[in-house]
């Protein structure tokens, strides 16, 4: 009976233990680093998980945390950074002295290097091996048992004015969590990628010396319209590359990879998510409803939202519990996204794919209370006139969270945009390597009198400018008078962008002594009076990866040539832009201008 006892004993400690003391120091490691985690010491988290790979190379865990903890900590140093550049700036312009731009110069090379290059482009490993965070990606969703622990993962958005958003991401982690880490990540790593495809180089100690000479500052602060678009033609002729393709392929080819792999992820974690029991503790989980997946976060900054976001049960002891309906409809979006950046000749549509998560990711932020958050900033920051606050008050009752569904918002935002635009990423991205398609071919064209091989303007007179025309009024033909006040650069009919007098129909583009960098064929009356400008875009194919149809637009239509408007086609010319946008965006302004908004 003794031996026996002793012998259940035996096997009672040695189940009781840990496995092996490496698993013990594993297991301290992880503590440790969650600790760190919650005191929003990332740096300090990130190098405790990599102490636990040393441990364990394999262990996924680990390599979740380097990855979240830097994703954080990143997030952290963006804002020192910004934190250091905007007095500096503000220092600079207050003493107007360009020559102190070199230390700007530094700072921001510094920032771009510290928190985009290395952080977003795959430079930072995951694990003392030499992989990459999408291996370690890879190594993670290839372990069914995956799970990830933090009690608080603290997140405050604050760029010197303030906190503006306060949340905390703490809970469990399942594969799940994974999949939307890596489509959160994947999407910042393309859209880094895009920005090292694209050349934005800008001359800053030359462009700002031509701001504080030329006199640009002071119509930004009184005229603002006619300085940006003088600052705009300037930088664009100082450097004729600036947002030209840089004939680098391997950065757009893994951007089209990782826009493509982010989708991907999306998708799988939506098919993850919604075949899970239904959790407490993880940051998604399946909700009591069919195709709802429940968000759970902290909002440090919004109490008052806790009744109206969820139940008691669904709260679970968190602040903020938002239901995001996802139906089988949203995976088959999700698939057809992933495949138009692999497939030239699939299209993406506005109401069938982009408008849907759109809605979707409104309705989060809005269920969420950050919406709220970004507001509440905002008008603290403004110290906005009481009128204005009785509008803002208005705002915020209609984005109060729980006031607007996702089928809600679907239905506001097809409204105003219909079904009239589709895209091909792919081929966008092909045409790029082809050198048909770039971001300066998308502008409107610009006037080019001004030589900038003899330095830049010393006169705002001397400045280039963007092109655009307008339907009132008769001087909104560059070069614009800029011997008349400020107020009056333009035109007395226009209110920003837009026509404050009756327009009527008339050509554009004729005017033969206006220089440009590229041939201008004049564009005929089009059968709309339209109160917003005309522009002349350089490419107005959109290098054949955009279709447009004009079958869902109140008539009456432009009278663009002989083509039919109705079935979709890539765009022929600057006429059928010009009269897309209007179309568009004319019901939307009256609206706005209806209501006494000040346009």
């Amino acid at each position: 009976m003794k031996k026996a006892f002793l012998c259940s004993l035996a096997v009672f400690l040695f189940l009781s233990c840990p496995t092996s003391p490496v698993e013990q120091k594993i297991k301290e490691k992880m503590d440790s680093a969650e600790i760190s985690l919650k005191e929003g010491k990332y740096d300090y988290a990130k190098m405790t998980y990599y102490e636990a790979l040393k441990l364990d190379p394999s262990y996924t865990p680990a390599k979740f945390g380097v990855i979240i903890s830097d994703i954080f900590d990143a997030i952290a140093k963006i804002q020192e950074s910004i934190q250091i550049l905007l007095p500096l700036i503000q220092m600079i312009q207050q003493a107007q002295q360009p020559q102190a731009l070199s230390g700007v110069n530094y700072i921001v090379k510094n920032f771009l290097e510290s928190a985009i290059v290395e952080r977003m482009r795959n430079h930072l490993l995951c694990d003392e091996q030499g992989d990459t965070y999408h291996v370690c990606f890879d190594e993670i969703e290839k372990d069914p048992n995956f799970l990830f622990k933090a009690e608080s993962i603290p997140l405050v958005v604050d760029v010197g004015f303030g906190p503006i958003l306060s949340l905390d991401f703490g809970g469990v982690y399942n594969l799940g969590e994974a999949y939307f880490f890596e489509f959160i990540f994947s999407t910042v790593v393309a859209v880094a990628e895009i920005i090292y495809t694209w050349d934005f180089t800008i001359d800053l100690l030359g462009t700002f010396t031509f701001i504080f000479n030329s006199g640009i500052m002071d119509m930004l602060n009184t005229d603002p319209l006619p300085a940006v678009l003088r600052l705009l033609g300037t930088i664009l002729n100082a450097n004729p590359k600036f947002l030209g393709y840089n004939g680098d392929e391997t950065d757009l080819l893994n951007s089209q990879a990782h826009f493509r792999n982010a989708f991907e992820s999306l998708l799988n974690s939506i098919k993850e998510v919604k075949t899970r029991p239904f959790e407490t503790d993880t940051i998604f989980s399946v909700g009591k409803q069919a195709n709802t997946i429940i968000l759970r976060f902290y909002n440090n900054l919004r109490k008052d939202v806790v009744k109206t976001s969820c139940t008691e049960e669904e709260k679970a002891g968190r602040n903020i519990c938002v239901k995001m309906k996802v139906s089988d409809e949203l995976i088959n979006i999700s698939e057809d996204i992933t495949r138009s950046f692999q497939d030239s000749t699939s299209f993406i549509s506005w109401a069938t794919h982009i408008a849907p998560i759109l809605a979707l990711i409104f309705q989060t932020f809005i269920d969420s209370g950050v919406v709220l958050d970004i507001i509440d900033f905002l008008t603290a920051l403004l110290q906005l006139d009481p009128e204005t606050m009785k509008m803002i008050d208005m705002i915020r009752s209609v984005l109060s969270p729980g006031s607007l569904s996702a089928d809600l918002i679907y239905g506001i935002l097809t409204s105003i945009i219909p079904d009239v635009i589709q895209i091909s990423p792919a081929k966008l991205f092909e045409q790029a390597k082809n050198g048909r398609f770039s971001l300066r071919g998308m502008l409107p064209v610009w006037t080019s009198y001004h030589d900038y091989t003899q330095g830049y303007p010393k006169t705002t007179a001397e400045a280039d400018t963007l092109w655009l025309e307008w339907e009132c009024g008769t001087s909104t033909v560059p070069p614009y008078d800029f011997s008349k006040p400020a107020t009056n650069v333009l035109d007395g009919n226009l209110l920003y962008l837009v026509c404050s007098a009756e327009p009527s129909d008339k050509p554009h583009f004729f005017d033969t002594n206006i220089k440009v960098p590229i041939n201008i064929k004049p564009l005929p009356e089009d059968g709309i009076a339209s109160i917003l400008p005309y522009f002349y875009l350089v490419d107005p194919t959109f290098a054949e990866g955009v279709m447009i149809n004009f079958s869902l637009l109140p008539e009456p239509l432009p009278t663009c040539g002989s083509y039919n408007l109705k079935e979709w086609h890539v765009p022929h010319d600057n006429c059928e832009v010009n009269g897309m946008i209007h179309k568009l965006l004319g019901p939307i302004i009256d609206l706005i201008k209806g209501g006494g908004l000040p346009f």
